[in-house]
């Protein structure tokens, strides 16, 4: 009996042992490009939907674009050109069609643009606007770039002294929206500055030191300054980040604010002193309910000062209140 199915065979992953993890998983090519051009190359473990581990490697593509497929190249057009190239410059439907071919030397029909913009537009990338009449296309603002980032893990450092407290921050993020994302929000726990310089404020991702010019102020208020942080890569989806900062903030005699700027899974405080203080730290929930007595509230060791205390939290909401009260016994 003749039978016309055809099987067709899938050609799996390859199968490697992680060099960070040491478990088995499939294992591919990955990329990133930085703000100056520069590529990283990475050889990517994928342990599950939504766990990886990447690995730098020296290797290299000789193409921007390495995918086969032309539709998901075009979008990689477009989310490149979007997130490095089109900065606040306003664009009509064939203006912008022209800048791509231009740009990445493809050819493409109006139907192919068309479904790469309409997901670059979903996905919070571009936006659609009307000026006089007219349909422009611009660059969606990061406000709604930032809204879906989680903080992994994080850890703030407190060190008191009379006049100043010299703050620490470390954290891990990830990106959960579909579209490449390159600022983190963060708060700074002292209102009303005029500029960033005057807190000595420092920062550093996995690629590098951040320069000053990538740490912006965007809403200064009475009690806390909300900034943004221009990261030296951009992630894409399910991508981390390690980043830390450094800043110091003088003593008032208030209280220390700290203002979560997203879900936080897990999160450590340290407070450090070589004065003896007594320390109260609050968490205030975004219903305005006071937790003052938290878990895992210790007295830690540190070899460089003589009061250390640190005190762990889990599953912290977007937009609770962390705060500190420092006074003399």
């Amino acid at each position: 009996m003749h039978s016309d199915r055809v099987e067709v065979m899938i050609r799996p992953k390859p199968v490697a042992r992680c060099k960070i993890c040491g478990r088995e998983a499939p294992v591919s090519k990955w990329w990133t490009k930085v703000k100056n051009g520069r590529m990283y190359y990475y050889i990517r473990y994928q342990h599950s939907s939504n766990k990886f581990h990447l690995v730098p490697t020296d290797s290299s593509y000789s193409r921007f674009l390495v995918d086969g497929d032309k539709a998901k190249n075009l979008y990689a057009a477009l989310e490149d050109y979007a997130t490095k190239k089109m900065k606040l410059r306003r664009f009509r439907y064939t203006s912008l069609i022209r800048e791509l071919e231009r740009t990445y030397k493809m050819n493409f029909s109006n139907e192919e643009f068309n479904r790469a913009l309409g997901k670059a537009i979903s996905n919070g990338l571009i936006e659609k606007i009307n000026v006089e009449r007219e349909t422009m296309y611009i660059r969606a603002s990061s406000t709604e770039l930032i809204k879906e980032i989680n903080i992994n893990r994080m850890s703030i450092s407190y060190s008191l002294s009379a006049t100043k407290v010299r703050v620490v921050v470390f954290l891990e993020v990830t990106n959960n929206t579909s579209a490449p994302l390159e600022e983190i929000p963060f708060y700074i726990p002292v209102g009303m500055i005029n500029s960033l310089s005057e807190l000595h404020l420092k920062g550093q991702d996995e690629i590098g030191t951040l320069p000053e010019s990538s740490m912006k102020i965007v809403l200064p208020m009475s009690m806390q300054t909300l900034i943004s942080i221009l990261l030296n890569r951009i992630l894409r989806n399910s991508e981390q980040e390690q980043l830390s900062l450094s800043y110091e903030i003088p003593r008032t005699g208030e209280d220390i604010h700290f203002i979560t700027p997203a879900k936080i899974r897990s999160m450590r405080i340290t407070t450090t002193s070589n004065e003896k203080y007594n320390i109260i730290i609050d968490r205030i929930l975004l219903d305005g309910a006071k937790e003052t007595i938290l878990p895992f509230r210790r007295r830690c060791i540190s070899s460089w000062y003589k009061n250390c205390l640190e005190i762990e939290l889990d599953e912290i909401s977007k937009g609770e209140n962390i705060s500190i009260a420092v006074s003399t016994v």
